[in-house]
C-alpha cells in the first residue's frame, strides 16, 4: 500500500540524529532502536557522531545505500536542505519532524512550498511537516520525537491533529487499550487525513480507528465515510458537527477519553441492541445508571420467565421489588463469598437471556463483601454478551484486585455511570445504523 514506506519501511535514515541525550534527534533514534526495528537504520549529522549507538556520517551522499525512508529532525531552513539531499539520493518518502513551515505562516509557507515542489518533481511522498511522528507497534517502528515505550501491539489505531495528545497515549495500555498505530499528521502538506484513514481501513492489524480532529475539511469527511464502511471509526471533534459525522458512518463521542472507552467496548464485544440489564447492591447505586438510559437510547430489558425464576429464587431478598434491575441487597450476612455467588448466578442468567443485549455490573464493594470478580464473571464473559462494569464505590484495599480481574476477562470498566451509558448508547446507535460493519 502507498503509505507502507512510512509505516513499514525496510531501511531508514534519521537526518539530524543527535549524539546528545535529551535532544529530539537523539530520542527518535532511541525510539527506533528500543522498539526493535528490524530494518536497517542510518544516522546523518554534521559531525558524523553516533546517536544512541548507531554510527553516523556527515552527509546523506556518504551512506552505503539509499534508504527507503528519510526522517528529518532539524531547524526549518536546514530541514529544507536535508529534504532536497534526500530527494537527490532517491528516497521514496520523508517524514518532516520539523516545525517552522505553514504552521508559523510567512516564510514557513514558502519553505513548505519548496518541499512540495521538490517532492512532486521527484515523486516523493511527504509526511508532515510539523509532525511529532508516528508509531507502528505491530512492526516495532517508532520515528517519534517523544519517548515511546515498548508496549504489546494491539488492534486500535489512532489518528490525531494534536501532537501532544498523540504522543501521550501510553497511559491507556494498563487500561486495556493496546495500539497498533499512532499517527500525527502535522501540517499534512502531502499525506492527508483521508489517505491515512483509507490505509487504516485496509490494514489487517487495525480493528478500530480512533480520530481526534481539530478541523473537519471535505477531505477529512470523505476519509471518515470511506473508512467507516470497513470498520468502526470513532471521532472526537471539539465542535458541533456530530450529526454530520454520524451521517458519514462514524461514532461520535462528546469527551476525549470516551474515544478509548469506545475502543474497549468494541473490542470486548459490543451490544447489538439497547435492551439492558443491571445488577447492583442498592437502589441508589442502580438509579445512577438507569437514570441515564432514556437520554442515551437504552431501555431496561424484559426478562424471560426462566431468568426471573432463577433470580427470584437465588439472588433477591424478599424486599426486592423487581428482577431488572437486580438489587441483591441485603445479603444474609456481610460475606464476600455469598455476594460473589449472587453476582455469578444473576449474571449467568442475564447473559443467557435472549432479551438482554448488555449487562451493567454496578460494583459497590467494601472489604467485607469483596469477591473474586474473575471467578464470578468468568463463565458469563465467555458467552459473547456485552458486559460493562461501573465502579461506583470500591474500597482502595480491594480495588486493584477488582480491576485486575475485570481486565483479565476483557470486561471494560468505568468510574462514571453517565460516561459508561453514554458510550454504550453511542455504540448501539451506530451498530443499529450499520450492522454489517461489526
Amino acid at each position: 500500500m502507498p503509505l507502507n514506506v512510512f509505516l513499514r519501511p525496510s531501511s531508514v535514515v534519521v537526518v539530524g540524529g543527535s549524539p546528545i541525550e535529551g535532544k529530539f534527534g537523539y530520542q527518535i533514534v532511541k525510539n527506533i532502536v528500543s522498539l526493535g526495528f528490524e530494518g536497517k537504520l542510518y544516522v546523518v549529522n554534521l559531525k558524523g557522531e553516533s546517536a544512541f549507538g548507531v554510527p553516523a556520517v556527515p552527509k546523506v551522499d556518504m551512506l552505503e545505500e539509499v534508504p527507503e525512508l528519510g526522517v528529518v529532525v532539524l531547524p526549518p531552513d536546514a530541514a529544507v536542505d536535508a529534504f532536497i539531499d534526500l530527494a537527490d539520493a532517491g528516497v521514496k518518502g520523508v517524514i518532516m519532524a520539523s516545525s517552522g513551515f505553514s504552521d508559523v505562516g510567512g516564510e514557513g509557507v514558502e519553505r513548505e512550498k519548496i518541499v512540495m515542489r521538490e517532492a512532486k518533481k521527484r515523486g516523493i511522498r511527504v509526511f508532515g511537516p510539523n509532525t511529532v511522528g508516528l508509531v507502528n507497534f505491530s512492526r516495532r517502528f517508532a520515528p517519534m520525537l517523544t519517548p515511546v515505550r515498548r508496549f504489546e501491539a494491539g488492534a486500535v489505531s489512532y489518528v490525531g491533529h494534536s501532537g501532544g495528545l498523540t504522543c501521550g497515549l501510553g497511559w491507556w495500555q494498563p487500561e486495556g487499550v493496546r495500539f497498533s498505530k499512532l499517527i500525527h499528521l502535522g501540517n499534512a502538506c502531502d499525506v492527508s487525513e483521508g489517505e491515512v484513514l483509507e490505509y487504516l481501513s485496509m490494514d489487517r492489524e487495525t480493528k478500530v480507528i480512533l480520530c481526534q480532529f481539530c478541523r473537519l475539511t471535505e477531505e477529512v469527511m470523505r476519509g471518515v465515510e470511506k473508512a467507516a464502511r470497513a470498520k468502526p471509526v470513532v471521532v472526537y471533534y471539539a465542535g458541533d458537527r456530530a450529526e454530520e459525522l454520524r451521517n458519514m458512518g462514524a461514532m461520535c463521542v462528546s469527551q476525549y477519553n470516551e474515544l478509548f472507552d469506545a475502543a474497549r467496548v468494541l473490542l470486548s464485544g459490543a451490544p447489538r441492541g439497547n435492551r439492558a440489564a443491571v445488577i447492583g447492591p442498592s437502589s441508589g447505586a442502580i438509579s445512577i445508571v438507569t437514570s441515564c438510559f432514556r437520554d442515551n437510547g437504552l431501555t431496561l430489558a424484559c426478562l424471560s420467565e426462566e431468568t426471573e425464576k432463577i433470580i427470584k429464587g437465588n439472588v433477591l431478598s424478599s424486599f426486592s421489588p423487581s428482577t431488572n434491575p437486580v438489587d441483591y441487597w441485603p445479603p444474609s450476612r456481610l460475606n464476600g463469598e455469598e455476594v460473589g455467588e449472587k453476582h455469578k448466578v444473576a449474571v449467568d442468567a442475564l447473559v443467557s437471556d435472549r432479551g438482554v443485549d448488555v449487562v451493567f455490573l454496578v460494583l459497590e464493594l467494601m472489604e467485607e463483601i469483596a469477591f473474586d470478580v474473575e471467578k464470578a464473571f468468568q463463565e458469563a464473559a465467555g458467552k459473547g454478551k456485552a458486559l460493562v462494569a461501573i465502579l461506583v464505590q470500591v474500597e482502595d484495599n480491594v480495588l486493584d484486585a477488582v480491576r485486575r480481574g475485570l481486565r483479565r476477562l476483557n470486561i471494560p470498566y468505568f468510574w462514571d455511570a453517565e460516561r459508561a451509558v453514554r458510550v454504550i448508547g453511542e455504540i448501539v446507535r451506530w451498530i443499529q445504523s450499520r450492522p454489517c460493519v461489526v
